[in-house]
């Protein structure tokens, strides 16, 4: 099992299309792990221990359409982190311990059709989190905390 990874573990898998990292003890990503995996779009890393996530850890995966963060400890998630996922279809960050997100985290995410944000620790989301998502069918908000709906779809 990885409990790190290395910033040049990946560096020469340019042509790499899916990741699997899942069930391993990794505690964070850094920026620089993917950062050459610009044709990837797969990643796995559902059933860590992670706890953090460079601001820029998926900044070059501009082809990225399925990303698994769930069964991992993440508390809080930067504001930018997916901002250039554009091509993004399917988001999981279920079942982990996020208490808020920023009003505009999916603000790029047009082409998202699939988020799971189950079991977590929300207990509300700002007005405009979900107006970004035109492509969305599919929204499980269960098993959090909410206690206020006031947001527009």
């Amino acid at each position: 099992r990885l409990f790190k990874l290395d910033n040049n573990l990946f560096l020469n898998l340019v042509s790499l299309r899916l990741l699997d990292l899942s069930q391993n003890k990794l505690q964070k990503i850094d920026d620089l792990h993917f950062e050459n995996l610009i044709e990837l779009t797969n990643l796995f890393l559902d059933e860590n221990q992670l706890t953090s996530l460079g601001k820029n850890s998926f900044k070059n995966l501009i082809n990225l359409r399925y990303l698994n963060l769930s069964h991992n400890c993440l508390f809080k998630i930067d504001a930018n982190l997916f901002r250039n996922l554009s091509n993004i279809y399917y988001l999981e960050l279920n079942l982990n311990q996020i208490v808020k997100i920023d009003e505009k985290i999916f603000q790029n995410l047009s082409s998202l059709f699939y988020l799971d944000l189950s079991s977590n620790r929300f207990l509300s989301f700002k007005p405009k989190t979900f107006t970004y998502l035109k492509g969305l069918q599919f929204l499980n908000l269960s098993n959090n905390f909410l206690t206020n709906f006031d947001f527009y779809i």
